[in-house]
């Protein structure tokens, strides 16, 4: 079917234009799912159309939007329902799918109207403009009844205009108006009145070429052993905007069968640009729902994870099993699916919880509301988050004296108040007061007076053992009300973790690394942390629950237990997502090492686990008594394309690459550097390197074959 596109706020709207009867038998189908429900045959809907002439008119109305032999028979009928219903609407207006007339009665619309898909018309309306100018009316809209437009308006998308309301001036999207003349109200659940939208692309089709009612067991399958996720806009258009939802229908399929949500909202999310070949998104459904068992929250939004920039596709669910070994009250929840987009695949996508304030995920007090009585007690719950990026349409707040970069996430922006914002800054401002001064010994000025320890202690713990590069950079805090602490957490966005940051360390290995000795990313959170760091009581307090962790409680065999566990889970998806981006071995963020296989992905990272824990134990005790410890030399091999390995020999003082012919020695260069980046030496063609002359040190070797390009750091003593 030929499409007409028309720009609206920056968005387009698609509206179609029947060539043939078949095309106007599929609008016909498409008003009539937004009436009842039910995808049904051409002729029961005939049928059931002689009743009311309601559906009637919109029943013939479709058939005349083509010219064709029955045109004349059509225009007669669609003619005689006008005159039943007293409506004026003609042939020649251009409309969407999904056209909804409530109570059809009395309407008067210019045939120069534009009308979106999905929208909603209720008795006695009049939508016109003066000198034969535009209307347009985007998708997903609501309008109640005896509204009047005036002029050339523009209604956005997911709009919803109250009763009685005269239109004078444009409409933005999400917008809820209403009064003479009408004015915004609020942004809040848009496009809550329009249900049962079309958006069923598959279904459509199935139901246009066969007739009767399709099965979704037919339509909607899973790919792998996972559940799949199918979201359907009605057009097949890209979401491109990370601002503007746009609207779809929302197929879950798992074993026990298929789950449907319509008018649900969607649009991406995240900081990756718009070419990024995985987006992520964020999902709002227009009723709370619990989408990851009974144990998780009930919730209308939710994220949609790409994992783009993680050759292993969990780093952030294993962070996510470190939280809760770290005891943290709310880690966001996980859901592995296989992702669907207009009926095409899009790869291995993780359902995950936003992190907002609500039971089973951030459980304090929420100030939901404008609050406008002087005596109301604002002291919670604040959502709050030190960001190294900025948003033009948040709130902010710079603390006084270390200058960190706050974002208030909750009271929201159009809700919080001047009041609110003082009061959060002040608690701040007593808490890093208390942290300048440091005067540990006095009981009224230590830092624990503002800070809940179990959560600070839980939340870095977690990063170290992560080894997560943004652990300054981004942190969720929150306060509630009645208490003078702030909580640490919930963690978020660890898909760098676990050595997967080539930007820090030595050459971006952080086996031996730990992040409270090192400002990577520090633009702001470092500062207070460097303040915690140097008190006694903290530095036993990590020692401890890190031993009990690590000892205890087992941390390597769980850890390692997880990968095992995940990894074979998520192979069978893992192995369609490679099959389709085909860039297993490629370069797409900040990688440290690049393999041809996932399986050497896996092994390399239950190395770092075992290698990385062993580290961090021993420097939290030195750290506790006061010593230093030497670099603990790394000896894993790397396992590299075409079955070779390097291999460190110590005693011999020799790097080997073992399992080279004489054809792969030929493609073979190699250097040798310090930490600095200076070459010390130049290899070329030599499967054997002597390293015994080297001055003691740690050292980088680096070499290409067949334009691979790998390294290796290693310990000369």
């Amino acid at each position: 079917m030929r499409t007409e596109t028309y720009e609206l706020y920056g968005s387009s709207i698609s509206i179609p234009r029947p060539e043939n009867y078949k095309d106007c038998i599929t609008l016909i189908k498409s008003d009539w799912y937004r009436r009842s429900g039910k995808v049904e045959s051409f002729l029961m809907i005939a049928l059931k159309s002689l009743r009311p002439f309601g559906f009637s008119l919109q029943f013939w109305l479709r058939l005349c939007q083509h010219k064709g032999w029955l045109y004349p028979f059509c225009r007669f009928m669609h003619l005689r329902a006008c005159r039943k219903t007293q409506v004026l609407l003609s042939p020649s207006t251009r409309i969407g799918y999904g056209f909804y007339i409530g109570h059809c009665s009395c309407l008067i619309i210019s045939e120069r109207t534009i009308i979106g898909n999905n929208v909603n018309l209720s008795q006695f309306l009049n939508i016109g403009s003066n000198h034969r100018k535009t209307v347009i009316i985007g998708d997903n809209v609501y309008i109640g009844p005896q509204v009047c437009t005036v002029d050339e308006v523009k209604i956005g998308s997911n709009a919803t205009i109250g009763a009685g309301a005269i239109v004078i001036k444009d409409v933005p999207e999400n917008a809820t108006v209403a009064g003479v003349p009408a004015k915004i109200l609020n942004y809040n659940n848009p496009g809550r009145y329009v249900n049962r939208r079309w958006p069923l692309i598959v279904l459509l089709f199935l139901c246009t070429v066969f007739g009767g009612k399709a099965s979704a067991q037919d339509t909607y399958k899973r790919l792998t052993n996972l559940p799949a996720v199918y979201i359907d806009i009605y057009d097949g258009s890209e979401i491109d905007s990370r601002l503007n939802y746009r609207s779809c229908r929302w197929v879950y399929v798992s074993e026990d069968g298929v789950e449907s949500y319509d008018s649900v909202l969607i649009r991406r999310r995240g900081n990756a640009g718009p070419d990024y070949y995985k987006k992520p998104y964020k999902v709002k459904f227009p009723k709370k729902v619990q989408l990851l068992g009974p144990k998780g929250a009930t919730a209308k939004k939710w994220a949609l994870q790409s994992n783009g920039r993680d050759k292993l596709l969990f780093r952030n669910s294993l962070a996510g099993r470190v939280s809760r070994l770290c005891k943290m009250p709310f880690t966001p929840g996980s859901l592995f699916v296989d992702f669907f987009l207009n009926g095409n695949y899009q790869g291995n996508y993780e359902i995950t919880d936003v992190v907002d304030i609500r039971k089973r995920r951030v459980d304090i007090e929420e100030m939901d509301t404008a609050i406008t009585d002087p005596l109301t007690d604002i002291s919670g719950g604040y959502l709050l988050e030190i960001d190294g990026y900025d948003d033009d349409w948040a709130t902010y707040i710079k603390s006084p004296i270390f200058n960190n970069h706050i974002r208030i996430h909750s009271p929201e922006p159009e809700v919080i108040n001047a009041q609110q914002i003082d009061y959060i800054y002040n608690h701040i401002t007593r808490f890093e007061e208390t942290l300048d001064k440091g005067e540990w010994p006095d009981p009224e000025r230590r830092w624990k007076n503002y800070v809940d320890s179990a959560t600070i202690m839980g939340w870095y713990l977690t990063n170290e053992i992560c080894a997560n590069t943004d652990i300054f950079w981004q942190i969720y805090f929150y306060k509630n009300r009645g208490d003078d602490k702030f909580y640490f957490g919930p963690i978020w966005d660890f898909d760098l973790s676990f050595n997967g940051d080539s930007r820090y360390g030595d050459e971006g290995d952080v086996t031996n690394l730990l992040f409270q000795e090192n400002q990577f990313r520090s633009r702001y959170f470092y500062r207070w942390f460097d303040k915690l760091k140097v008190d006694d009581l903290w530095k036993e307090a990590q020692f401890h629950a890190f031993e009990k962790l690590y000892i205890e409680d087992k941390l390597d065999s769980v850890m390692l237990a997880y990968v095992d566990s995940i990894s074979s889970y998520l192979r069978p998806s893992v192995d369609e997502n490679y099959q389709l981006f085909g860039n297993i071995s490629e370069r797409t963020h900040y990688e440290i090492v690049l393999y041809d296989n996932y399986d050497r992905y896996v092994d390399d990272l239950r190395e770092f686990i075992v290698q990385h824990n062993a580290y961090l134990y021993r420097r939290f005790k030195a750290i506790l008594n006061n010593e230093e410890i030497g670099i603990i030399p790394v000896e894993r091999s790397v396992p590299l394309p075409h079955d070779y390995r390097v291999v460190y020999d110590k005693k011999r003082g020799q790097l080997l690459f073992k399992g080279l012919d004489a054809t792969d020695v030929g493609h073979l260069t190699a250097s040798l550097c310090d930490l600095r980046g200076h070459v010390v030496m130049n290899i070329n063609q030599s499967i054997q390197i002597n390293v015994q002359s080297l001055p003691q040190g740690v050292y980088i070797l680096k070499w290409s074959l067949y334009k691979n390009n790998r390294s290796l750091k290693f310990i000369v003593d």
